[in-house]
């Protein structure tokens, strides 16, 4: 499983417009980085915010936000922080704050999905919505509060990341305090969310989850065997190259993202159908701070599809589009295959329907396929009835 750390973190009760600090636990080049940002003062808009490091090409986009509580995190793989590098927090306007970098180390870098949020003010506050932690993935909770300290303990499997800079204590009342714990097991959590095991006051959080895949190579790449002439002694380059391969082949690029939330309105002109997590993403398919309904292809090659639509009772027509990327020989052209009919059924209270088969087009690195639904009757909502809607793509060859 992953191993999370502590970076550095810092806070103030008085007002600054940006913040700089050393890191005070080295990286290692490829390591996850998650930023948290409680600055009170500030504008309520994460584009007023900005997050950089002194490294060479590392980029930090915002990935989630509750209130004045900002969560930034580094996309591609990261180059190594030593403790002469620091980190910068910018604000938008003058601000008290308190900030906590955290890296993540043994994954590749994988899209951060916010999982749920809750808010209380005992030991057991209440979480608004489900989360699923799955056995490729570690979970994160930022907790937040405007006491002066966190929580002594964590429940519910959590643990308190600690380091060179703690985790715990970093804020002030002013500034509201920020505490990372994370979590990595082979269940899953569901939406009672992490529980401190100290009552705190005016207690939030929010679960994140970064997807920890088994896969060995760089997402985009096939690998290749190396040629062996007859007669030549095999080399520890040669059988690296073959572990490569076997472990691209064993755990394929292939992503499953469903829709636990439902409630989206389907009408008669017709949506993409978005979706809310993803349960299984081995090649960074899914991008929902881009776009909640669409897989984007990394690794080219064809690829087999399943999807299914569930509703609120209504007839509807679904098929899945795709679309031409950069490295198409036609970008921007849009297909249109593998269309199902939806139809009502359980006494009018549900309506599902779906498709499977192989994409019948190469696809290209960069093009993407989405699922287009419009209802045949009155107004259609998505649904969580049973399992959920789902898409799911997976590459059998190239």
């Amino acid at each position: 499983m992953a191993t999370p750390y502590t970076i550095c973190g810092a806070s103030n009760a008085t007002p600054a417009t940006s913040v700089t600090i050393v890191v005070a636990t080295a990286t290692t080049a490829g390591d996850q980085i998650l930023v948290g940002v409680s600055a009170p003062s500030a504008p309520v808009n994460p584009a007023t915010i900005t997050v950089t490091d002194d490294s060479t090409g590392n980029n930090y986009i915002f990935s989630s936000q509750s209130g004045t509580v900002f969560v930034f995190m580094s996309t591609g793989a990261t180059t190594a922080l030593t403790t002469s590098n620091h980190i910068t927090v910018t604000f938008g306007a003058s601000s008290t704050y308190a900030v906590v970098a955290v890296g993540c180390s043994s994954i590749l870098y994988q899209t951060v999905d916010t999982q749920a949020t809750g808010t209380g003010t005992s030991t057991a506050p209440s979480a608004q919505s489900p989360g699923t932690s799955y056995w490729t993935e570690t979970a994160f909770a930022l907790l937040w509060n405007n006491s002066t300290s966190g929580p002594s303990a964590w429940g519910g499997g959590y643990t308190k990341i600690t380091g060179a800079a703690n985790a715990s204590g970093q804020g002030v009342a002013a500034t509201g305090n920020i505490e990372w714990a994370s979590r990595s097991t082979d269940a899953t959590f569901n939406s009672t969310g992490p529980l401190p095991s100290a009552t705190t006051t005016n207690v939030a959080w929010k679960m994140i989850s970064i997807v920890m895949p088994n896969q060995m190579w760089t997402p985009g790449t096939i690998p290749a065997l190396n040629a062996i002439p007859a007669g030549n002694m095999v080399q520890p380059a040669d059988m690296n190259s073959m572990s490569l391969v076997a472990a691209f082949l064993l755990n394929k690029p292939i992503a499953r993202i469903q829709d636990f939330v439902g409630s989206q309105t389907i009408d008669a002109e017709g949506q993409y159908v978005t979706f809310s997590q993803a349960t299984m993403d081995t090649d960074d398919m899914w991008s929902p701070n881009l776009d909640k309904a669409r897989l984007t292809i990394n690794t080219p090659g064809f690829y087999k599809l399943r999807y299914g639509i569930v509703n609120n009772g209504i007839s509807f027509n679904a098929w899945v589009s795709g679309t031409g990327g950069p490295n198409n020989p036609q970008p921007g052209n849009v297909v249109a295959e593998w269309g199902c009919f939806g139809e009502d059924f359980a006494g009018g209270t549900m309506g599902a329907g779906g498709a499977s088969g192989l994409w019948p087009f190469y696809l290209y690195q960069g093009d993407y396929l989405r699922i287009f639904a419009q209802n045949q009757g009155a107004s259609m909502q998505t649904a969580i009835t049973d399992s959920g809607s789902f898409f799911s793509l997976e590459w059998v060859g190239f």
